[in-house]
This record gives C-alpha cells, sequence and structure tokens, in this order.
C-alpha cells in the first residue's frame, strides 16, 4: 500500500496563549516562552502546521504494490517541469539526496538553490545509509500547489504500509548504535497498538525494505515566495528573516520519515501509525499513541527523555515542543534567530532507521585478568572481600573521549566497579565471594558509556565462577547453561586437586587451578591459565592441561611477583636464574619456571606445568613480567 502525505508550515502568532494570523510585529509573544509578550520580534513567529492542515492527498494500490504517482494537486495553480535532477552528493557518504528542482525555482533568489543544497549535504554528512533518496523542491509551491501567502515551508511524502512485524525486523536488522539496540529491545514482540504501520519510501530505503536506488520521487517540499529568509547561517539570522536552513532540514527530515501519525486517517486507513509512534512516550514504560497528551521520545522504553513532542493547538505532533529551545525540529520558530539540529535530533532520525556517520559509541568492552593479589586472595571459603579480578576497558569510541562504566546483572551487589583514566577496576566487594563444590556461578553484565558522545555499547555478559578447597571438579558449561557458552568466565578452583573443564565454551576463559595437581581443560576460544604462586604446579604436585592451543592460549605468570627471561625450547638440564622455557618428553611437553636467583636443574625447578602433546612454544604463549 501506498500513499502520499502533505504537511505543510505556516506562520502564525502565539499571543497570550491564543493562535492567529495577524501580522501586526508589535503584538508577538516569544512562543518559548508563553509568559513573554514583549515584541521581541520585526516579524511573526512560524509555526509548523499538523498533518491534514493543507488538505491530505492518497493513493492506494489495490494489490498492495505500488501506485501510480499523482497528477499535480492541492489547491494552488501554478504548472510545473522537471528541468534534470542536481546530484548532491557528500564525497565521504554513500548516502545520496537527488535534488529535482521544479520550473519554479527560475524565479528564485540566487541563493536558493545553494542553500537547499547545503541542508541537504549536511544531512548526507551526518548518515552513511547506502541508500539515494529523491526531492522534487519548488519555490512558492510544493507538487504543483501554489503556498499560502502565510506559509513558510510544505513537505508531501510518499507512504509504504508494512506490518509490525516487519517493522520490527527491519529495525532489528538495522541497528548499529548503542540507542538502535537499547530502542529495538523495548519493542515488544506483539504490536502495541491496533492499526497499519507506515514509513515514507524514503526510510522504507533506509530500512531495506524497498530498493535502495529507486528513482521514483519518495517526496516534495516547497518553500515561501514572499517570507524572508536568510540563505546563508555564517553571519547569523538577520533581524525580521528566517532561518532557511533550519526550514530545509525541517522539511527534509519529515520526507525521511520524521512523522508522529497518532492514529489519524491515511487516505481512508483508519488508525495509522508509523516508527517514530513506536518510540512516542507519556512515562516509563508506557507508549503514548495520541497527539494531544504530554509524550516525549525515548530510545530506551520511557525511562530517558529524548525530546518532548509538541501538543499546542495547531502545531505538528511530531515536532518538538518550545521548551526544546530554538530548533530545526520544533513546532514553533521566530524571526532573527537560528534553528540548528542536535545531538538529540540526530539521534532520534538513527533509531527511527537512520545510520549516524562519525558517532563515538563504543561496540563493547574489553576484559584482561588481574593477578596481583590472587595468591593470597583465595581463602579457604571463597574469595576475599576488595580482591581486583579484572581490568575493563572500552572497545570502539573515540580514544580522546572519557568512559564510564557499570555493572548490571543478577549479582551485581557482590561486586565493586571503579574507573580511573578510562579503565575500570572490577573487584570482589567487601563481604567477599563464597564458593562452593562443583564451582558457584556469579553472573554479571558491563556496560561502557561515553559520557562525551552519550552513547554506550551494548551490555556484556560476565561470568566469576569460584569453587571450593576441596577436590572440584568444575564443569563451567553446565553451570553457564546454554545460553552463557559464549560468555567470558573466570573460573577459580581455590586448594585442592580440581578438575576444571571449559569444554564447549567458546568465550574467553580464565582458569586458576590453585594450589594442588589440577586438570584444566579450556574452551574453544582464547584461554588464559593463572599462576600467582611457585606452589600451584610443582613437579611432586603437578598441574596438566589437556588441550592447550598454541594458536590462542597463554599461560599468565604475571601473579607470580618475579620479573624472568622467556629461555625458549630447552636443550640443557638445567634453567638460568630467573628464567622460564619448555621443553619435549614421553610425548608432552613440560614449562619450568626457576624464579630463584641461580641456576637450576630442571628436576628442581619452582615450578613445573604439563601440557598435553608434543608442542612448540613461543613467547607470546608465556605472559610475563
Amino acid at each position: 500500500m501506498i500513499a502520499l502525505k502533505a504537511k505543510s508550515m505556516k506562520t502564525g502568532v502565539k499571543h497570550n496563549g491564543s493562535v492567529n494570523d495577524q501580522t501586526d510585529a508589535n503584538t508577538y509573544a516569544d512562543p518559548l516562552n508563553s509568559s513573554d509578550t514583549t515584541p521581541n520580534w520585526a516579524a511573526p513567529p512560524v509555526r509548523f502546521l499538523p498533518w491534514g492542515s493543507a488538505g491530505q492527498t492518497a493513493l492506494y494500490a489495490p494489490d498492495g504494490g505500488s501506485a501510480a504517482r499523482p497528477s499535480k494537486g492541492g489547491t494552488g495553480t501554478s504548472t510545473t517541469t522537471t528541468p534534470g535532477a542536481t546530484t548532491v552528493t557528500a564525497s565521504t557518504s554513500p548516502f545520496v539526496i537527488n535534488i529535482t528542482w521544479d520550473s519554479s525555482v527560475a524565479s528564485a533568489p540566487s541563493a536558493f538553490k545553494t542553500a537547499v543544497i547545503s541542508a541537504a549535504q549536511y544531512l548526507e554528512s551526518q548518515f552513511i545509509d547506502p541508500i539515494t533518496i529523491n526531492i522534487s523542491v519548488g519555490y512558492g509551491e510544493v507538487n504543483g500547489a501554489a503556498l499560502g501567502s502565510n506559509a513558510l515551508g510544505s513537505s508531501q511524502s510518499y507512504l509504504n504500509s508494512f506490518s509490525y512485524s516487519t517493522l520490527r525486523t527491519a529495525l532489528s536488522n538495522d541497528a548499529t548504535s548503542a540507542a538502535d539496540a537499547s530502542a529495538v529491545a523495548s519493542l515488544p514482540t506483539a504490536s502495541p497498538v491496533a492499526g497499519t504501520f507506515w514509513t515514507t519510501t524514503a526510510q522504507a530505503k533506509a530500512l531495506g525494505l524497498t530498493s535502495a536506488t529507486s528513482t521514483a520521487t519518495d517526496g516534495f517540499i516547497g518553500f515561501s515566495s514572499s517570507l524572508p529568509f536568510t540563505y546563508s547561517t555564517s553571519s547569523g539570522i538577520a533581524a525580521g528573516t528566517y532561518d532557511f536552513n533550519g526550514v530545509a532540514l525541517h522539511e527534509m527530515t519529515e520526507v525521511m520519515g520524521r512523522l508522529l501519525l497518532t492514529g489519524s486517517t491515511i487516505g481512508s486507513t483508519a488508525n495509522s501509525y508509523d516508527v517514530l509512534d513506536l518510540f512516542h512516550y507519556s512515562a516509563a514504560g508506557v507508549r503514548d499513541f495520541s497527539a494531544s497528551t504530554a509524550g516525549y521520545f525515548s530510545a530506551n522504553g520511557g525511562t530517558t527523555n529524548g525530546g518532548t513532542f509538541n501538543t499546542t493547538t495547531g502545531g505538528d505532533p511530531g515536532d518538538w515542543a518550545s521548551s526544546m529551545g530554538y530548533n530545526a525540529l520544533d513546532a514553533f520558530s521566530s524571526s532573527g534567530v537560528v534553528n540548528p539540529m542536535t545531538a538529540g535530533d540526530l539521534q532520534a532520525m538513527d533509531v527511527i532507521g537512520w545510520n549516524q556517520a562519525g558517532v563515538s559509541t563504543p561496540t563493547g568492552v574489553s576484559i584482561a585478568a588481574v593477578t596481583s593479589g590472587l595468591s593470597t586472595g583465595q581463602t579457604s571459603t571463597g574469595l576475599a572481600g576488595n580482591l581486583a579480578l579484572a581490568k575493563i576497558i572500552q572497545v570502539g569510541g573515540s580514544s580522546a573521549d572519557t568512559y564510564s562504566y557499570a555493572l548490571s546483572g543478577a549479582n551485581t551487589a557482590a561486586f565493586t566497579l571503579n574507573t580511573a583514566s578510562n579503565v575500570a577496576t572490577l573487584a570482589v566487594g567487601s563481604a567477599g565471594l563464597a564458593g562452593a563444590a562443583g564451582g558457584q556461578l556469579y553472573a554479571l553484565d558491563v556496560t561502557a558509556t561515553d559520557t562525551t558522545a552519550g552513547t554506550s555499547s551494548p551490555a556484556k555478559p560476565l561470568h566469576v565462577i569460584v569453587a571450593s578447597s576441596g577436590a572440584d571438579t568444575v564443569n563451567v558449561a553446565t553451570l553457564t547453561g546454554s545460553l552463557g557458552l559464549s560468555t567470558p568466565s573466570f573460573v577459580y578452583g581455590l586448594a585442592g586437586s580440581d578438575t576444571l573443564n571449559g569444554t564447549s565454551m567458546a568465550g574467553n576463559l580464565w582458569l586458576d587451578g590453585g594450589v594442588g595437581a589440577d586438570k584444566l581443560t579450556g574452551g574453544t576460544g582464547v584461554n588464559d591459565y593463572l599462576y600467582t604462586s611457585t606452589s600451584d604446579s610443582t613437579s611432586a604436585s603437578m598441574d596438566i592441561i589437556t588441550n592447550f592451543h598454541t594458536a590462542t592460549d597463554r599461560i599468565d605468570l604475571t601473579g607470580l611477583g618475579h620479573t624472568l627471561k622467556y629461555a625458549g625450547k630447552l636443550g640443557k638440564t638445567k634453567l638460568a636464574a630467573g628464567s622460564v622455557g619448555w621443553q619435549t618428553s614421553g610425548g608432552n611437553t613440560y614449562l619450568y619456571v626457576n624464579t630463584s636467583t641461580g641456576a637450576e636443574n630442571l628436576s628442581a625447578t619452582n615450578m613445573k606445568i604439563e601440557l598435553a602433546g608434543s608442542l612448540s612454544l613461543t613467547s607470546g604463549n608465556i605472559l610475563h613480567l
């Protein structure tokens, strides 16, 4: 199903709470301050009128496919031709806006085309969707209909209808930012309202629902030929004139889908809604599908107010309220002021299907073990309070920005997370962590936030598993369950001859068997085997690593607190002081560590660890100070 939706923007005056069409500048009140009746402008404020204010033309294809484009309609009388398209391309962006100039533009000021192209290039620079949209531009008219004497601008957009499930899937597939991920997570499986969902055809391209390079017109925008504009904001906006760039951005973003339908009728289809309606809230967790009650945009289920929608009579419900300040997307504007797009405006466009460019967004977190203190922090019952376990740093985002980190999940209260210089330290809470025979699992989620850009990474799960001081068998995959097989996990065996089994685990594993002859089996991902005391594995009580992968796995000796030299493969029976080396014997590989100040026979070294199989280790397999 396809339809054409008209929207216009007209001049109007907000004076003592009323709306009229006067032109006496001495009676105008500031629309951003309802109590202000001081004559601040030499021209009236501009009002973006609601849907249907300029009439509505709708086309529906009976088979649900595309409909033929309508002839020029509306209440105007201008006759138009299409002299050709100007392709507006930002050199570094795959997003292209094609502008077709109506013949009416021939009478526009010389700065008109430059200003339209500048607005289009700005949008191209802000979004990276690999699509082309096509907008027809008129001067004094829109799509052949003359603008009224008090109309500053107008837009018309073709709409496509889709099922809720199709839209939800498209939004999920298109999610590239933390705001997208949060917004998609807030969407219920079934439609939250009975009705028909629409997108503009430009928006459908961005969501991957239609051809990315269709040459059909996606929408029409037109601008007043009688009201005064300042076409460049480089020197501010002249008194008594309007910010043309702000108006152009307002109209173009409507063609791109910045609309609230709030259950209105499109053609003959009642109860119509669009993507923005899905992120319209009246309170946390409470969606608002009306145009009359106070509501706001939110990308996280209503928890955060990302922009208050207009509810003032005569204003468009999809525009911002006056409380948002001077803004290109506001329902009201005034002469003599710049109306820019803000970071919040761009995020709203991002959530409804457009992928932002150049936004610093962390994509996750990187986790590394902290080994200092582990030897004394492992008690007979678990892990001691305040013991540091891991360093956490963001992945992605700008290195010049500032980051914070947060914990969530079932066992958050048992841990602390402190940040310094953009790096967080995960530590055991003051009460300590209790272990259990067979392993006690503690589940966490970690999120990184770019506090400079106001963006966050998706939450990354993390498990901490603590065994007892006895001879435990810990099957990590059994504890985590099938949904946790990719979750990074720290496993502490404590004392005793333990079996720590990471079979079937695909996430990073940190295995610390502690004192005793332990049997350690890694997963299919990266496995780090932690040693924090020379007594953890000796010739008399030796650990065996059953499946060491030389391409990815590491033996971490940094927790020993000794500076060591890598001696490589050993061809002698002695190991030099302060060294670590290895040799193969009887089909297996043995790692030797000498922390003393003199050379030692291999049979008498401080540490000895067995690795199943005849392996060839490199310095990259052994972490040491």
